[in-house]
C-alpha cells in the first residue's frame, strides 16, 4: 500500500470527515466508478468538498483514480473506484455438514475458499475449534497477500 496505513489515515479525521468519507465510500461501493462531480451531485456537497474528503481515501489506498477511456486524462473528471487490493473480509457460513470459509474482496469476489466437513451431532467445542482453524488459515492468507482485514462475519 502506498502512503500511510489505511487505519492511520482514517484515525486522523474528525467525526464529520469520517462520516463524509464513509458516505463517499458507500457511494463508490454501491455504484462502482464515479467522478467527483457525480459524487457532488449525489451527496449534495460541493466538488471542492468532495475533493477534500476523497484525498485521505486515496492517500490511505481505499480509493484510486483511473483514467476515463474516452474523456481524457486523470483530473477533475477522473473516475474514482474502490481499490480492491486494500483489504478483505472473512466469511464463515455453517450448514448441517459443512463449515464454509472464504476470504472475500471488498467488491464481494471470493479470493480463497475452503470447506471443512462436520458431522451432525458434533460437539460445540469441536465445531468452534474447526471454525477457529478456518479463520486462522484465512488470516494467514490475508497476511501473505499483505492486505488489511476489515472484518469477520459468521452466519
Amino acid at each position: 500500500m502506498i502512503g500511510r496505513s489505511a487505519p492511520g489515515v482514517l484515525a486522523e479525521l474528525t467525526d464529520k470527515q469520517r462520516q463524509r468519507t464513509g458516505l463517499i465510500l458507500k457511494q463508490i461501493l454501491d455504484h462502482g466508478q464515479l467522478t467527483r462531480p457525480e459524487l457532488s451531485t449525489s451527496l449534495g456537497l460541493s466538488v471542492s468538498s468532495i475533493a477534500k474528503y476523497v484525498k485521505p481515501l486515496i492517500d490511505g489506498g481505499f480509493v484510486r483514480e483511473v483514467e476515463r477511456s474516452e474523456d481524457g486524462p486523470v483530473g477533475r473528471s477522473a473516475v474514482l473506484e474502490l481499490d480492491p487490493t486494500i483489504g478483505c473480509n472473512i466469511v464463515l457460513m455453517l450448514d448441517l455438514n459443512t463449515v464454509h470459509a472464504a476470504l472475500v474482496s471488498l467488491r464481494g469476489d471470493i479470493i480463497v475458499s475452503k470447506d471443512e466437513p462436520v458431522f451432525f451431532g458434533i460437539r460445540a467445542d469441536d465445531l468452534l475449534g474447526r471454525m477457529l482453524d478456518a479463520i486462522r488459515g484465512l488470516v494467514a492468507e490475508v497476511e501473505r497477500r499483505r492486505r488489511t482485514l476489515f472484518g469477520i462475519g459468521i452466519g
